[in-house]
This record gives structure tokens, C-alpha cells and sequence, in this order.
């Protein structure tokens, strides 16, 4: 019993606690990055049943990634310094910020789901992918082009999901 004890308070730290948030298909992945990138899907609706952390771990390191790519193409070099920045930005902003959000949430006595704010970062980032990799062609027009677009259907997807979400989590506080 107090070994039972002993290795509960350790469950954090075992994989397989882990895997019914990576028991997503192709398709579900599919159609979570498309609804990501349009405007007038409703993710929110999309993963209330089944949150995933798949989604929020792969298109991160995919952009990662492309980044790296990207700028060892422009540059004739390999970027080894600009991959550890990439990584470390791009994580950061995948996991700190949501669980920053949450914390601040709770203070404010909402009822969030952590869970959700990590799917809603990481899948915001699927429209990243596009856009860097038409950062390759280098014309600087095309580069800020695609980065200006990016960043506002980011943006307006995060705000979307962070308003729904909110909105649902106060009103379920005042019922």
C-alpha cells in the first residue's frame, strides 16, 4: 500500500498516462489543421470531445523544422545557432504560454482547460507552415507578404478559440 502510494505520486512522470492525448488519426489531425486555417470553422467544436497533444507536439517541430531549412537555404550555411532559437522560441510559446493563460484564468476563477489551450497553441501554428516555406523564393515582398497573413490568421484563430472558450467557461460559472 505505501509502495501504491509512493508511485502515485510520481504518475506524472509515466508515458503511458500520456497516450490517450496522442490517440488521434490522420484524419482527426487532418481536420483539426483545416479548420485551423479557416476562418469560419469552429475548432472549439472540433476537439471539446478529444483534445490532443499530437497536433500541438509535431506541427511545432515541423515548423522548427522548416525554419532550419529555410534558413540554410537563404543563407549557404547550416544555422545551428538559429535552430536553438526556433526550438526554444517556438516551445516556449507552444507550452508556456497557454499554461501562463491558464494560470491567469484560474485566478480569475474560470474553470479552463489546460488541455485545450495546448491544442489551440499548437494547432495556431499550421498556418506557419505555408508561410515559411514560401519564404524559400526570397523576394522580400513575398516574405512579408506571407509572414503579415500568418500572423493575422493566427492571431484571429487564437482570439476565436480563446474567446469561445472563455465566454462557455463563465457562463458555466454563473449558471
Amino acid at each position: 500500500e505505501a509502495t501504491d502510494k509512493n508511485l502515485s505520486r510520481f504518475s506524472f512522470f509515466k508515458l503511458s498516462n500520456y497516450s490517450k492525448y496522442f490517440d488521434v488519426d490522420t484524419q482527426d489531425v487532418t481536420t483539426r489543421m483545416l479548420k485551423s486555417v479557416n476562418p469560419r470553422g469552429n475548432f472549439v467544436e472540433t476537439i471539446q470531445l478529444k483534445p490532443d497533444l499530437y497536433g500541438p507536439f509535431w506541427i511545432p517541430t515541423t515548423l522548427i523544422f522548416l525554419l532550419f531549412i529555410v534558413q540554410s537555404v537563404r543563407s549557404d550555411t547550416t544555422a545551428y545557432k538559429e535552430l536553438s532559437v526556433a526550438a526554444f522560441s517556438v516551445y516556449f510559446y507552444v507550452y508556456c504560454s497557454p499554461v501562463l493563460l491558464w494560470g491567469v484564468s484560474k485566478y480569475f476563477e474560470l474553470q479552463p482547460n489546460l488541455l485545450e489551450f495546448l491544442t489551440f497553441y499548437g494547432y495556431s501554428l499550421t498556418v506557419w507552415i505555408p508561410a515559411i516555406l514560401l519564404c524559400v523564393v526570397h523576394i522580400e515582398a513575398v516574405d512579408w507578404l506571407a509572414l503579415f497573413i500568418a500572423c493575422g490568421s493566427s492571431g484571429y484563430f487564437m482570439f476565436k478559440c480563446l474567446d469561445n472558450t472563455l465566454y462557455a467557461s463563465n457562463n458555466k460559472m454563473n449558471r
